[in-house]
């Protein structure tokens, strides 16, 4: 998975997270689903405060960026960059690193092979 679907995946994911902690309550996860949703609420809880603010403002109150900027003291280019950072750590959290990190470090070690 490249690092624009990893992000666009953990959005997707974080966006859901209202119905699936609903269908969790009810018992209506399975299977991977489940256990996706597990791993994403343990993640969540190992994030630094300020971090699991910022998600929880964007994802699930749904705030525009300015308002978080506002509430955290924060300019309002930074609420993007750091959402980002976020989303790629959670997002290797659940689905692994990027493609991109492996074909660096296969040329990393190619390079050391010819060096």
């Amino acid at each position: 998975m490249y690092k624009d679907e990893l992000i666009e995946k953990t959005k997707k994911l974080l966006n859901n997270i209202p119905s699936l902690k609903e269908k969790f309550k009810n018992g209506e996860l399975k299977g991977f689903e489940k256990i996706e949703f597990k791993s994403l609420i343990n993640i969540l809880n190992d994030l630094p405060k300020e971090q699991q603010k910022l998600i929880a403002y964007k994802y699930f109150e749904n705030r525009k960026q300015i308002q978080i900027a506002n509430m955290l003291n924060l300019g309002i280019n930074t609420v993007p960059r750091r959402l980002n950072k976020i989303v790629v750590e959670i997002g290797r959290g659940l689905y692994g690193m990027e493609e991109e990190f492996w074909n660096m470090i296969a040329g990393i070690e190619e390079n050391k092979k010819r060096g």
